[in-house]
This record gives C-alpha cells, structure tokens and sequence, in this order.
C-alpha cells in the first residue's frame, strides 16, 4: 500500500459536488419544521462536503454551495437538539468543524461541550469509530481529559518527532501532549504525515470518516501549530496535495 497513490487516487475522484448541494439543499427544507433530528445526517453531509473540498479546484465556489447550507442546518439545529444524543451530537460537531476550519467563523468546542457528558457517560452507546471521532474532536478543541475517556488510555509523554502510523488515537493522545508541551508544528511533523498518510486506505475500510482528518487538522494546524481556525481547511487542503504529489 502506497499512501501517496492512495491520495492521489482520492484527488482525481468525482467530488459529488452537485449530488452533495443537493441533499443539502433536501435537508435544510425537511428541518423547516422539525431542526432537531438533523444531527445524524449531518454527519455523512459534513463528511461529505469536506471531501468534496479537498478535491475541488473552484473551491471557492463550491464553499459557498456546501457551507451555507450547512451554516443553515446548524444555525437551526444546535440550539433544537436535545444534548444527550451522542449520535446527532457528533453530526452538530462535525458541521461545526468544517465551517470554523472553511473560515465561517463559529466554535466547534463550544457545540461540544454541552454534549460532551452524554457521550462519554458509562451507559453510552457508539461504535468504535464514533468513539474515535469523538477522541479527535476533544483533542482539537483542548478537552483533554474527555480524549482519555473515549480511548481508554491515559495520557502519552511528548516525543518530538514519534509516529503512530494509522494509529488515530494514539494520534489525538500525542496532540493533547504536544499542546500540553507548546510544541512546534515541526515537533508534530512526522506524526501528522504518517495520520494524514493511512486517511484514505481507513476510510475505505470503515475505520475513519473523513471528517477525522478535519478535527485532526484543527488540532495540528489550530491547537498546536496556533494558524487561525479559519485557515485550517486551507492548511490540510495544501498539504494532502503536496503528499499526492511526493
């Protein structure tokens, strides 16, 4: 498996741009009435538009076509949705990443934290890879101790330079250390490569959404490296690129 075919692949897919618009554009009307029950969708439409993004060359254009919309669906479903739903929360958090990282402004730690109590409780239920995103997103938006909860683990000591190949949470572990430690983006560098590497290969089998790539993103580019929130989409943007093209 060759990480830089993987993405190179992934650029030169369809970005579904049209079919994405659209089933925005269904959802923003079947929420006029009901905004509550959204979360979930928002999910694969958020995982969906983020895609699309990186793929893009008129990304400009297709921000305004993806993220209105999705600015739209939150505006009306964040203060809707009771918060003790981990599903529909994740949805919520997820759309609020990508509009923050696309420069929309917002703060997706402030969408996750109300949320935050029922998705860690004893008694709740997710899958594997929710757990993991949820470990992602605490991680980005400095909720360290919620990271060690959804891992299992405790908390990893600051290497420079270390790597954790697919390993995603030990990934977000390493960022609530290097945050921890003020490291340098440089410290991180290696880590990040080898996440952003294995993204496309875990998508396909299920391990990964690409939204994890976003909240990973937030989390080197924002928390750590200190780039504006509104530069993160055009940080990762830039970098899978670059990979793709090693």
């Amino acid at each position: 498996m060759d990480p830089t075919d993987d993405w190179r692949r992934t650029l030169a897919e369809d970005p579904d741009l049209e079919e994405v618009e659209g089933l925005l554009a269904e959802l923003v009307e079947d929420a006029a009435d009901d905004p509550s029950y959204v979360g979930p969708s928002l999910s694969a439409l958020s995982d969906a538009a983020f895609r699309a993004l990186l793929i893009v060359d008129d990304e400009a254009s297709a921000r305004r076509r993806l993220l209105d919309p999705i600015a739209t669906l939150l505006d009306a479903a964040v203060p809707a949705t009771p918060p003790d739903s981990p599903v529909a929360a994740i949805g919520l958090v997820r759309a609020a990443a990508l509009r923050a990282a696309a420069g929309g402004g917002g703060d997706p730690g402030e969408v996750l934290e109300p949320r935050l109590g029922a998705a860690h409780a004893p008694d709740a239920t997710m899958a594997d890879r929710d757990r993991t995103s949820w470990a992602l997103a605490c991680a980005a938006t400095g909720f360290d101790d919620a990271v060690y909860e959804f891992v299992g683990e405790g908390p990893l000591t600051f290497t420079p330079g270390a790597s954790f190949g697919p390993d995603a949470r030990s990934f977000a572990r390493y960022l609530d250390a290097a945050a921890g430690e003020r490291a340098s983006s440089s410290e991180i560098s290696t880590a990040w490569t080898s996440f952003v590497s294995f993204v496309p290969a875990r998508v396909e089998t299920g391990g990964l959404t690409w939204t994890d790539l976003l909240f990973a993103g937030f989390g080197a580019y924002h928390r750590v490296a200190g780039f504006p929130a509104g530069q993160v989409l055009d940080e990762i943007r830039a970098f899978v690129r670059e990979l793709a093209a090693a």
